[in-house]
């Protein structure tokens, strides 16, 4: 063997160290920071929007919660202490209803008394027709079953109620109820 065809020495690690990178070596990190910033891209973007649906998602169970409450109780009547019915509907609302409630406390304690009414509520559908953080629109859709000195069997009703609700303090608490046709 002479010296020119001599087998160079391998390369030393110092030798690697100062050697330029491989082209593949500068494609391959130019892809991963190029990846991590689209990552970090497509997080910034995603989680306010995912935040914000799971807000709204728990803003609409709350409200959903606090209508079906109200109608329930509003159609769920005991002859014995009607009293209780409309102490439960004046924790429950405000604005525009609580008046109404309250105004008309003496007339339904007497027709219930004096007709013998009770009555069971229950909800059949809710959903929501509005909403923003601070008020919504619901209509709820609901049956009950009447029972009084016309109709000691009982009577089946159906109804449809719309909601207008306000956010006040940790609650959505009924401003308005109207019976639709």
């Amino acid at each position: 063997m002479n010296a020119t065809t001599a087998a160079a020495p391998p390369p030393t690690i110092e030798d690697q160290l100062d050697a330029p990178p491989s082209r593949r070596a500068v494609i391959a990190i130019v892809g991963l920071v190029l990846l991590v910033a689209l990552l970090a891209t497509a997080t910034a973007v995603l989680w306010p929007q995912v935040w914000q649906r799971d807000r709204e998602q728990a803003r609409d169970e709350a409200l959903l919660g606090a209508a079906r409450q109200t109608v329930s109780d509003l159609l769920t009547v005991d002859q014995v202490n009607p009293q209780a019915s409309l102490d439960r509907l004046r924790r429950e609302a405000t604005g525009e209803f609580t008046q109404q409630v309250v105004s008309e406390s003496d007339i339904f304690i007497q027709a219930v008394t004096g007709s013998k009414v009770s009555s069971t509520g229950s909800i059949s559908a809710a959903g929501i027709r509005t909403a923003t953080d601070d008020e919504a629109s619901v209509l709820v859709t609901a049956a009950s079953m009447v029972h009084n000195s016309q109709a000691p069997g009982g009577q089946p009703r159906q109804y449809r109620i719309l909601l207008e609700l306000r956010h006040e303090g940790p609650a959505w608490l009924v401003s308005k109820l109207d019976f639709l046709p």
